[in-house]
């Protein structure tokens, strides 16, 4: 991002100065495979001046732009970008960083397969390739201070990746038979999600991404409110299913067991609370999926009625629930916790089918 300052002279014997603030992207030209420039070693930022700034400036804005229109991505190295320094920038939802002069000093012994891809590749194909599960990387942040950080799983692989071209290395050269390669299209058709029970070490992460993707103009998500319910699951009192993308947590659904809706059901049944699903995961199945599983856990525990809210209006949800067998019960004026709209939120309910 750049800014402009234009100043104006004398006009009519006062002197006017107009400062006009132009702001504009910078993006470059990704080197693709094959570009020997990918292939030189990068040198270590000394000093944290203009130059510097500079390039920070164009690895965001290129990043910035590389998602809109890839719709893929999390970090651009700077060689990518034609600079032979080691400037590393991330942009997730849930952490923005750079990373600088960046050196990896301890790799964890287990490693992890995985489909990786890279803008240099125009993210045309993918590489099938190991990496370590776990590193400590030590690097300074954009002021120059030294930091020392554990990565694992995804953002594990993801800074192995974008350090290897600071060392003049593509994720190609990991790979051991050409059977490895997959095109982008053919990736999409495979079922690489996996999904699991939450535990207490998924909390955390859980709450930055309902907070941070789960925010729209048909949920309700009072802070404390979401974050006692998540910390529930250290009691058991509140359960929850993830599914995960080489690990990490990409989106989860929460429910209750027990007599939550007495108006509805005098018996112990299931309510399905929270579901969220990352912003550059959706509408890749994965909600459908979670439900469908989510109901399938709750019926094994012997459940026969599953409750389940949402806003009226919110004609996706409404859809999802349909296609997984839940029908509306009642819908009701609820201004407190719907506050667009019609403010009404309807309750839906899945009723196990007896046994003939």
């Amino acid at each position: 991002m750049r800014t402009t300052e234009l100043n104006f002279g004398a006009e009519n014997e006062k002197v006017i100065i107009v400062k006009i603030l132009i702001h504009y992207m910078t993006t470059k030209k990704v080197l693709l495979v094959g570009n020997q420039q990918l292939r030189k070693k990068a040198l270590d930022i000394s000093e944290f001046n203009i130059e510097f700034k500079r390039i920070a400036e164009d690895l965001k804005d290129t990043l910035t732009q590389l998602q809109k229109t890839k719709k893929i991505g999390k970090a651009l190295a700077a060689p990518q970008i034609g600079y032979l320094k080691k400037v590393i920038y991330l942009q997730m939802p849930e952490r923005t960083f750079l990373m600088v002069n960046p050196k990896i000093v301890w790799k964890s012994k287990e490693l992890f397969e995985l489909w990786d891809s890279c803008f240099s590749f125009d993210v045309a194909f993918f590489v099938k390739i190991k990496r370590h599960k776990k590193i400590r990387v030590k690097y300074q942040d954009e002021l120059g201070i030294q930091k020392v950080e554990v990565f694992e799983d995804n953002l594990s692989e993801l800074f192995q990746h974008e350090i290897d071209h600071l060392q003049g290395i593509i994720a190609t050269d990991y790979l051991t038979d050409v059977k490895q390669i997959i095109m982008r299209e053919e990736w999409g058709k495979i079922s690489r999600f996996e999904y699991r029970i939450a535990n207490i070490n998924d909390i955390e992460k859980m709450k930055k991404i309902i907070f941070i993707h789960g925010k729209n103009k048909w949920n309700h998500l009072p802070k404390s409110e979401v974050s006692n319910h998540l910390e529930a699951i250290k009691e058991g009192k509140t359960q929850a299913l993830v599914a995960t993308d080489n690990g990490e947590i990409i989106g989860f659904i929460t429910f209750l067991i027990g007599n939550i809706f007495p108006k509805y059901d005098e018996e112990v049944h299931g309510y399905i609370a929270e579901a969220v699903i990352c912003d550059n995961y959706k509408e890749q199945g994965i909600g459908t999926k979670l439900l469908k599983s989510v109901k399938d856990k709750i019926l094994e525990k012997g459940i026969n009625h599953i409750f389940i809210l949402r806003h009226e209006e919110n004609i996706v949800s409404a859809k999802m629930m349909e296609k997984s067998g839940f029908n509306v019960l009642e819908t009701f004026y609820d201004p407190t916790r719907r506050t667009f709209g019609s403010k009404r939120t309807t309750v839906c309910q899945f009723v196990r089918e007896p046994l003939q």
